[in-house]
């Protein structure tokens, strides 16, 4: 099911401190208006080739998904690292995990638990991480939910 925009990637090297830093600021309002931290640690100096407008959307997606599940008070932890030719982006939140309802397709088109949600942001984020031929994944966590992004390194 194809439901975004072309598909075609604009690689370009990019900083990916300064990338998830901008993902993060974009995000701040709504996480400050709910009371929920974000928190960023990453390399200085890691540079990857990606394209920056989808890959701060995926990263944007499980931001927005992350800041909703989490209670006030809380904090969603945004992690990069490298290793094996890949750049790990990890979003760890402490909301309730993913519902057994839900796991099974988490990233099928329209499974939502939001009242107002459609459904389509982690099927998004992951069609748009596939084409720059990563993967996104989701594990759980002892409070709350890892969504990890990986990405061929290509810096």
């Amino acid at each position: 099911m194809r439901f975004s925009q072309d598909r075609a990637l604009n690689l370009y090297p990019h900083a990916l401190d300064a990338l998830l830093a901008e993902c993060i600021a974009e995000c701040a309002p709504r996480a400050e208006a709910r009371g929920v931290e974000l928190a960023l640690d990453t390399a200085p100096g890691v540079v990857a080739s990606l394209d920056k407008h989808k890959v701060k959307q995926a990263i944007g997606n499980l931001l927005d998904n992350a800041i909703d599940v989490s209670p006030p008070g809380s904090r969603v932890d945004v992690e990069a690292t490298t290793g094996d030719g890949r750049v790990r982006i990890s979003v760890r939140d402490r909301g309730p995990g993913v519902s057994p309802a839900v796991r099974d397709r988490v990233f099928t088109p329209c499974a939502t638990t939001k009242a107002d949600g459609i459904g389509l942001g982690l099927t998004l984020a992951r069609e748009l991480v596939q084409a720059h031929g990563g993967t996104l994944e989701w594990h759980p966590a002892d409070a709350g939910t890892v969504f990890v992004v990986l990405l061929p390194h290509g810096g």
